[in-house]
């Protein structure tokens, strides 16, 4: 028993220890000079997760429990520890520009209309600047279960990388800039550090920054037997289909896909229109 136990200490020793995750191709480096840092914000009352009072509140990846299914992501959270938190970031470039999304993944949704396979996101536009290693941040839109935002001028203006936002406890609805209360329920976390064109993990203050094109690949077998581009969010007798962020779209212009166009579209065609140079999401 001695030696079991001191076995699953060295093992728990080793999963510590600063590990290094490839990056997907493309413009990387202004995918992580952006990365957002954290304010997640988590219920203590009413929380049905018994190992982790944050557990609903976590962001992780949808395959947590190991599998690509979406009917079983509510039942399944119970018998896993979310750690460290991940975010999702996809990156599509024009010549002139590079779009980076971030994205927010929960196995549960507890606000007013509960369900399953919960996502939010946040879309920025960077306008790539000769020697610049970070660009210029030329435009933001939020998505959230309750619809769009777009930042206005002065508030992207006033943005620097690393951007920052808060996620509300339950419904994770994603906004702008840092938790200005001192509040004890709330959990800070920071982007790992991009260092020889990799993230650097293992630091427990970092979350993990991981492709969306791991999901995108797997978009069959999540959706097998569902409408395309949706998620089943079975749990809590709730019916409603929440959508995949490839398929978040305005007007008919997908964020993932075109988002040069959902720009163009917030912004009334003052942006300026371009080839893609890298868009793994086209198909």
């Amino acid at each position: 028993m001695k030696h079991y136990a001191r076995k699953i200490l060295l093992l728990g020793i080793c999963c510590c220890q600063i590990t290094v995750a490839a990056a997907a191709p493309g413009n990387t480096q202004l995918a992580a000079c952006w990365a957002p840092s954290v304010d997640q914000f988590y219920k203590m009352a009413g929380n049905a997760s018994q190992t982790n009072p944050a557990q609903e509140d976590t962001s992780t990846v949808f395959n947590f429990d190991l599998d690509w299914r979406a009917n079983n992501n509510w039942e399944n959270l119970n018998y896993y520890k979310l750690k460290p938190p991940v975010v999702y970031y996809s990156l599509v470039e024009t010549e002139k520009f590079a779009y980076i999304g971030y994205y927010f993944y929960y196995p549960r949704h507890l606000g007013a209309n509960p369900h399953a396979n919960d996502f939010s996101g946040l879309l920025a536009m960077v306008e790539k600047v000769p020697g610049s290693t970070t660009g210029r941040l030329a435009g933001v839109l939020l998505h959230n279960a309750t619809g769009w935002r777009e930042a206005g001028a002065g508030e992207v203006a006033a943005l620097n990388p690393p951007l920052q936002v808060s996620i509300s406890a339950g419904d994770h609805f994603l906004s702008l800039g840092a938790d200005q209360e001192l509040a004890s329920n709330v959990l800070s976390f920071q982007p790992p550090k991009y260092v020889n064109n990799a993230f650097m993990e293992g630091d427990a203050a970092c979350y993990r920054l991981v492709s969306l094109e791991e999901v995108w690949q797997h978009r069959s077998e999540i959706q097998a037997g569902e409408a395309y581009g949706t998620l089943s969010t079975t749990g809590m007798g709730t019916t409603e289909l929440k959508t995949l962020p490839w398929n978040w779209q305005h007007k008919g212009v997908r964020w993932l896909s075109d988002p040069a166009g959902l720009f163009r579209l917030f912004k009334g065609g003052k942006t300026p229109a371009g080839a893609y140079v890298y868009n793994p999401y086209a198909g």
